[in-house]
């Protein structure tokens, strides 16, 4: 499969949670979705990020950001079991599907990362 086949379906797969988060009235912003690799080494030399090739950088992630009762949830570790039913359901659209609410960096948890793991 071609990258641009991968992100043709990571695409779709994101538009339909997308919606599925709107029917909910999940209330969600839409953040990054590409960056280049400049910036990804900034991020990983600041301890931002745990890799030096994130999936943003083949437009296969992105991050939203959610609200919760009118609370903006941040990505402090003891609010991952907030987005976990969320973060799941991506999941199941697809087994290449993945979300980074486990995984620490800097003692923040990644909540805000969907991803498709590259073939």
């Amino acid at each position: 499969m071609s990258l641009s086949d991968l992100q043709y379906e990571f695409a779709k797969d994101m538009v339909l949670f997308q919606t599925y988060l709107i029917s909910r009235h999940i209330k969600f912003t839409i953040g990054e979705c590409w960056r280049r690799y400049s910036t990804q080494k900034w991020l990983y030399e600041n301890h931002w990020s745990n890799t030096l090739r994130s999936d943003h950088m083949y437009k296969l992630a992105e991050d939203l950001f959610f609200w919760i009762g009118g609370k903006y949830i941040d990505n402090k570790i003891e609010n991952v079991e907030l987005i976990e039913p969320i973060g799941k359901k991506w999941i199941s659209y697809n087994p290449d599907n993945y979300w980074n609410g486990h995984i620490i960096i800097g003692g923040r948890s990644d909540l805000n990362h969907f991803g498709r793991h590259r073939k």
